[in-house]
Formats: structure tokens, C-alpha cells, sequence
């Protein structure tokens, strides 16, 4: 593995801490769920995606264990078609059913500016663009099921 900068290292190697202290003041961890139904907990440190999950460590003791990261501002810049002066940073938002909900961070150094609301797939580790817009920079994505006046009536032929 390439050298990390200094506070991407505490958060890889210092996991077993309370996390918003050892990511730093500005980055905020998102927990959720993976599609198994698993704690998931998700932070994103520039463009690059850290996951830890709860699992047993090498002694049996159930612990939460970091997991993987994802780099992912060349993937970010090209489907935005965008740059990183542009974008700064991610915002994890939500983690639902195993896909990561986040942002562009435009809105929260500037709510009157646009950003882009993007997914990435932890099993399919494919991100998607979702929606381009101008927010409170507060968005938070839910699942509801199709309302009964948004569905066509097929009752007749």
C-alpha cells in the first residue's frame, strides 16, 4: 500500500477510538447498513471512502474493524465532468442497504451553490450519479414505497 497522509493513517489504524475524533473535526462518519443487514460505518476523507465494519479481531473479541477504502476522485471527476477544485471533498450522507448516499461539497462551503448527490454500491463498488442541485446542503435520502396515486390503475383491460 502506497504512503497515506497523516490523518488518513489515524483513521485507518485508530478505528477502535470514538471516530469523529480521529477522523478530525470536519469529516463526519456515516452509519448504516450493508445489504446483509451488517454495521457499517463510512467516511469519506477528500474523495477517498473509508469502511470499517463490527467483526471478531484475532482473539475472538467482536470490535469494529477497519475494512477497505475506495479512492474515488477520478471516477467522481469524470462523471461529473467537474474538478477537485471545483467538488473539494465527499460527504457521506447515509449508508441504506449497501449503498453509500453522499455529495460534492460545494453546498456546505456555499449553500447558494449547486452539488452533485452521487451512490456508490459496496458490492458492486460502482458509482452513480444521482442528481444535480441546488440544496441546504442538509439532504437526507430515505426508500418509501411508490404511493398509491403515483401508480397506474390496472384494473381495466
Amino acid at each position: 500500500m502506497w504512503p497515506l497522509p497523516p490523518d488518513v493513517a489515524a483513521a485507518v489504524h485508530g478505528v477502535d477510538v470514538f471516530l469523529p475524533r480521529v477522523l478530525g473535526d470536519d469529516v463526519f462518519p456515516g452509519a448504516g447498513n450493508t445489504k446483509d443487514g451488517k454495521l457499517c460505518i463510512v467516511a469519506a476523507i477528500g474523495f477517498t471512502l473509508f469502511f470499517w465494519f463490527r467483526r471478531a479481531d484475532a482473539d475472538g473479541v467482536d470490535k469494529r474493524m477497519f475494512d477497505n477504502l475506495f479512492q474515488l476522485e477520478g471516477e467522481v471527476i469524470r462523471a461529473t465532468e467537474g474538478s477537485r477544485d471545483e467538488h473539494v471533498k465527499l460527504r457521506v450522507l447515509a449508508i441504506l442497504d449497501g449503498i453509500v448516499y453522499m455529495s460534492t461539497f460545494e453546498a456546505f462551503r456555499d449553500f447558494t451553490s449547486p452539488c452533485w448527490y452521487l451512490s456508490f454500491c459496496l458490492e458492486t463498488r460502482k458509482l452513480e450519479k444521482l442528481f444535480y442541485a441546488k440544496t441546504d446542503g442538509y439532504t437526507q435520502p430515505y426508500i418509501m414505497a411508490w404511493l398509491s396515486s403515483l401508480v397506474g390503475n390496472n384494473l381495466s383491460p
